[in-house]
């Protein structure tokens, strides 16, 4: 796990990824059944096409609640997928929604029609067309057998076309976009501070210490301007989340980083 996140974070993280026995139900102890999510009889729950697959042995499977979605819960069943959440929900600042296992595609490869269940449909408000996304690991997508990588790569570029034209976008995510350092652990920090009851003080304070900065300044110096009533480490986050501030996305956040005034009205 990465230093130096928010304990909100780490407890989320350990919640998310911690490996514990199947219940004979396909659950995992600790966690909310994947039944209720599929049935949709978990209130505020996306309504996914099948249950999360549940693998021989210990796997990675949860619930990340998606902060600019009204903390949706949407499904993962991999940490590679939980990694793809996050960082979606983090710096996706038009997202409108993110829905697990939503459909199936009907597409014809190597002499047949096949279906195709994408992990997840995401949609933003700058674009009216969706997108359907497959994560997948590298090693998956590139085996050693030449044949097999070139039977894997037209499979893909099949399925493309067929979600092309049942009008989606689509998207193949590999640990390549995922899991880039620093981006990733940022995206951790930054979506840990987000609630419903985010404090309108603490808010309020930070857009006004913020317009007495610079346009380019610091954590550090805007602790300053707040003073020991708020934490500026956390109000920088949150105006970012906002889309508010820009923090400096070359480092891995701290009360040092700098950061920069988007230019959106605040």
């Amino acid at each position: 796990m990465p230093k130096g996140l928010p304990a909100k974070a780490k407890r989320l993280r350990r919640a998310q990824t911690a490996r514990t026995p199947a219940r004979s139900d396909g659950s995992r102890a600790g966690r909310i059944p994947f039944s209720n999510v599929a049935t949709g009889r978990l209130s505020g729950e996306s309504v996914v096409i099948r249950n999360p697959r549940t693998p021989p042995g210990e796997n990675y499977t949860g619930l990340v609640p998606m902060t600019r979605c009204n903390w949706l819960g949407v499904a993962f069943e991999s940490m590679l997928e939980m990694d793809w959440l996050i960082q979606t929900d983090a710096f996706t600042y038009d997202l409108r929604v993110v829905k697990a296992q939503p459909l199936q595609i009907k597409y014809w490869f190597d002499g047949k029609f096949r279906k195709w269940t994408p992990d997840f449909l995401r949609s933003v408000k700058s674009d009216n067309r969706s997108s359907l996304v497959e994560v997948k690991t590298l090693e998956t997508l590139y085996p050693e057998d030449p044949e097999e990588q070139a039977w894997i790569k037209a499979k893909f570029a099949a399925i493309e076309h067929a979600a092309n034209n049942e009008g989606y976008g689509f998207v193949l995510a590999t640990e390549n976009e995922i899991r880039v350092q620093p981006r990733l652990h940022n995206a951790w920090l930054m979506t840990s501070v987000p609630s419903r009851h985010y404090p309108e003080a603490c808010f309020r304070a930070g857009i006004d210490a913020v317009l007495i900065l610079p346009a380019t300044s610091s954590i550090a110096r805007l602790q300053q301007v707040l003073g020991r009533n708020y934490d500026a480490f956390e109000t920088a986050l949150y105006l970012a989340w906002r889309g508010l501030v820009r923090l400096d996305p070359s480092v891995t956040w701290s009360r040092e980083t700098t950061f920069e005034r988007t230019g959106r009205r605040m």
